[in-house]
Parts: structure tokens; C-alpha cells; sequence
């Protein structure tokens, strides 16, 4: 089956689709692109700052996971805290992987790096960025009640790159490598079993990692950065204030952020930063001031706001509202 609209977007077998424009049509093609990501994965919110913007999405079944092959030019990929809240979160980890190119992705007060081969896992549970100049690579969703039975705690995974030039992140980035949606018809083994065998593949990767927190500490992380989620729009938060709503002492919260090669300082920001910068590209607040979106992303004083946000984003809260609409 083969479609055509004045967008541009055009779906073709019914598993491949593909979205292009120039100029004046770029807009629209970037909308197209949009609706098919809203269709196939979930609602995101993309900008693009590309003139001659193109992408395309292949998707096939692996058994319980959906994977989706896909090149994209520059764009920004937002969840936000709105998405959130407007879908199950929890039903799925998405396993993101570079096979050329470079995406940033910050997740959870997690700024991480990946260059062709890495991977990442990413969680719907919490609000994430990524963002791309020309890549191509694939998105696999896995479930999370298929996912608990083969790998102890997978939402300790979220958030940790996955080196795939050496060890067993080498092996991962080699099976996934060869996951072109046109070869599955000929596949010498059950989809499903390829599921498994990248599940145990991600486990290994990430266990080779010589991470100094252990299952339970991870665990416990996990959790305190959950809460700071919930209340980093709070002006007073500090570490004595959310060490003890986590029941242990400021010298251990601060021992669990340094193992995890983090702060509570930087943690902290990225998500005020992370939630101002959000709001000032929804039309819902638009009527906002940007003293007002500062006061409601945890920052007592709209100066320190701007001057964090400057240093972050390299421009200005007005400039970034201005850009975005």
C-alpha cells in the first residue's frame, strides 16, 4: 500500500513510512513527522531547526517488543511532564541505539552522549530530552512485565550508556546493527528469540559496567530521584530536606549521587531547567511571565533563573519562547 499527501509523508507496505520537504514545505513535513511518531511510538512534542527536513520510520514486531529502524535530520525530542501524566508510563523501557551519528539524551539530571554504536534505555515514567543533528538508528520498546523476567531490577538500567565499542556493549551493537526491517522475512530463528537474546545482551552490558553502586543502592537512587522529581519545583528543597523525606542522613544522599558520578546541586538544576524550559515552549503558558515560569520551576529569583538557563541552553528564557513558537 502506497499513499501520497501534499505534506510529503507517504506510507509504503504498511511498516515503512517516510516523511521529506524544503522549503515552504518544511513546517509541514516536520507536522507529518509528528503525527506518524504520535501514530506508531507516543506522543512527543519535536521541533526542528533543519530547512530541508527529512525522516523516515520502519517498524516490525520482535516478538513482545515493537522495533522501529528510523533516520532523522536535526531535531529535539521532548517527553514532557504534561506527556506524562496522559499515558502508562510504567508499561515500557525503550532501548534507543545509535548506528551513526550523535544524540544527546538527558534524562533524570543524566546528561549522556551517544556516538555510533551506544546505547541507552530511556523510561516514559519521567520527563526526557534528546536531541540529534543527522542519524540514523532504532528504537525498541521493551515491556516491562517481559522485561522483570529477565532481567533482575531493569529500571536500574535507565539513564546508563551502553558502550558499544567495547565488551559486550560491542556484541549488543553488532546484533542490533543487523536489525533491518527488510531482513525479517528471512530470519533464521523466531523473532522472539532475538528479543531474548539482545534482553540478555542489554544485562550483560550493562553488568561489565564498573559502576560503584550496588543493586539495593541503585534501587534507592532510583527512588530519592523519583522524589526529587515530584518536588524540584519547590524553592526550599535542599539535601537535609530530602534526605530525611528518604530516611537516610545528607552524608549518604550525598555518597549515593557521587557513586552514580552525579550531584544533588546538578540533579537538581537540570530538572527546574528541564521543567522551565518545557513550560516556555507550551502554548499553555503563554500567558506565563518569565518570572512567573521561574517561580513555578523552583527558583526564588528570576536573575539566577536567567543566568542558569543562558549557561545551559546559550540563550536567553525569551529568546527560547520567542525560537520555539
Amino acid at each position: 500500500m502506497t499513499a501520497h499527501t501534499k505534506n510529503s509523508a507517504h506510507l509504503t507496505t504498511g511498516t515503512a513510512t517516510s516523511v521529506s520537504g524544503a522549503e515552504p514545505l518544511t513546517k509541514m513535513a516536520l507536522d507529518g513527522w509528528r503525527q506518524i511518531i504520535s501514530e506508531r511510538l507516543y506522543g512527543v512534542d519535536i521541533h526542528s531547526k533543519s530547512d530541508r527536513f527529512s525522516a523516515s520510520l520502519h517498524q516490525t514486531s520482535l516478538g513482545p517488543c515493537q522495533l522501529f529502524t528510523l533516520q532523522a535530520d536535526q531535531q529535539t525530542v521532548h517527553w514532557s511532564r504534561r506527556r506524562v501524566k496522559c499515558c502508562d508510563p510504567r508499561s515500557h523501557l525503550d532501548l534507543l541505539h545509535v548506528t551513526s551519528g550523535s544524540v544527546q539524551v538527558q534524562q533524570n539530571g543524566i546528561d549522556s552522549e551517544l556516538r555510533d554504536g551506544d546505547c541507552i534505555i530511556v523510561s516514559r515514567a519521567s520527563p526526557y530530552e534528546a536531541a540529534n543533528e543527522i542519524m540514523t538508528g532504532a528504537l525498541l520498546t521493551l515491556p516491562l512485565p517481559w522485561l522483570n523476567t529477565r532481567i533482575p531490577d531493569p529500571e536500574a538500567l535507565i539513564g546508563k550508556r551502553i558502550n558499544g565499542r567495547v565488551g559486550w556493549g560491542l556484541a549488543l551493537n553488532t546484533v542490533l546493527a543487523q536489525l533491518q526491517v527488510e531482513a525479517f522475512t528471512s530470519l533464521p530463528v523466531p523473532p522472539s528469540n532475538m528479543a531474548d537474546q539482545i534482553a540478555t545482551l542489554v544485562a550483560l552490558s550493562i553488568r561489565s559496567d564498573r559502576s560503584s553502586l550496588t543493586l539495593p543502592s541503585a534501587r534507592l537512587l532510583r527512588r530519592i530521584r523519583a522524589k526529587l522529581n515530584e518536588l524540584a519545583y519547590e524553592p526550599g528543597l535542599n539535601p537535609v530536606s530530602l534526605a530525611r523525606s528518604s530516611g537516610i542522613s545528607v552524608r549518604y544522599l550525598h555518597k549515593l549521587f557521587a557513586a552514580a558520578g552525579s550531584s544533588f546541586g546538578h540533579e537538581l538544576m537540570e530538572r527546574r531547567l528541564m521543567m522551565a524550559r518545557a513550560m516556555l515552549a507550551d502554548h499553555m503558558f503563554d500567558q506565563l511571565t518569565i518570572a512567573e515560569i521561574a517561580y513555578r520551576s523552583g527558583f526564588a529569583e528570576q536573575g539566577h533563573f536567567s543566568k542558569r538557563f543562558r549557561l545551559r541552553f546559550g540563550c536567553s528564557p525569551s529568546s527560547a519562547r520567542r525560537v520555539v513558537h
